[in-house]
């Protein structure tokens, strides 16, 4: 999608969220925070700051990098 539309569309936007969603459910922190973090950055470019949108890939973020954190230490 990101190809198509380019990495701030809403559609690329929604897919980031739900492969970093289904990623840290199923295999993992680890395995989404790089989606999380890419989600954020994207939405951070496209989207004000207050955004609902960006401050759900913010959480996300920090969801996966509090549980690596807690997992390691």
């Amino acid at each position: 999608i990101s190809r198509l539309h380019g990495d701030t569309h809403p559609w690329t936007l929604k897919s980031l969220s739900s492969l970093a969603t289904k990623l840290h459910k199923e295999d993992g922190p680890a395995e989404a925070e790089p989606f999380a973090r890419k989600l954020y950055v994207a939405c951070r470019n496209a989207l004000t700051e207050d955004s609902a949108f960006v401050l759900h890939a913010q959480r996300s973020l920090a969801s996966c990098l509090r549980k690596q954190a807690n997992a390691s230490g």
